[in-house]
């Protein structure tokens, strides 16, 4: 903006110069002259200041715009962020949900051991899906710790699994060891999930 009012300057100056050593040497005590002198300038401004609004015009459109454009970027960045926050939220308290079912029977599934050994193997397959399909909603790389520990919690539960149903006795170990897999997954997830995409 600055050039502009130094341009502007520029060209009165030059303009008062002109018509100072072309009509008169001095200033006039006539009143034609002084209106002579008036249009002779407004003849000469007004076009000016008509270019220059247009140019000022042209560049706060051309900045608005450009305002419009980065703040609508940054609604749709901001909008994809929040909806993936929400997938992997749903997706952790899915993870949660399955294995809690598995570790925690319901009171109506302990009198029968199809009932109990049900839940456990739904839980080996949701996360064998998930070390399938879902580690890209969490942007893992596959030799990360957190699908490390995936793996790891998919062959305990398989093998909890394997001695549910089978004759093998399950210790206090087993269980504890899978619920404590569980709680650091989740932790991790969690993580992830609050952590901005970028």
């Amino acid at each position: 903006m600055r050039k502009y009012y130094i341009i502007f300057s520029f060209i009165i100056f030059v303009a008062f110069v002109l018509y100072l050593s072309v009509f008169r040497y001095g200033l006039s005590s006539n009143a034609t002259d002084w209106g002579s002198f008036g249009s002779y300038f407004s003849g000469l401004i007004m076009p000016i200041l008509t270019a220059m609004n247009i140019i000022v015009f042209v560049k706060m459109t051309k900045e608005i715009s450009l305002i419009d454009d980065k703040r609508s970027k940054n609604a749709i960045i901001s909008q994809e962020e929040i909806t993936l926050m929400q997938f992997r939220q749903k997706e952790i308290d899915a993870f949660e949900r399955y294995i809690y079912n598995a570790m925690y029977p319901t009171p109506s599934a302990i009198h029968s051991k199809k009932a109990l050994a049900m839940p456990i193997g739904m839980a080996s397959l949701y996360l064998k899906t998930f070390l399938e399909s879902k580690l890209n909603l969490f942007s893992l790389n596959k030799d990360s710790g957190t699908v490390s520990a995936i793996q790891e919690l998919y062959e305990k539960i398989v093998k909890y699994h394997v001695k549910f149903i089978g004759s093998e006795e399950i210790n206090t170990n087993d269980w504890a060891g899978i619920l404590e897999l569980h709680e650091r997954i989740i932790g991790d997830l969690q993580n992830i999930a609050l952590r901005k995409n970028h």
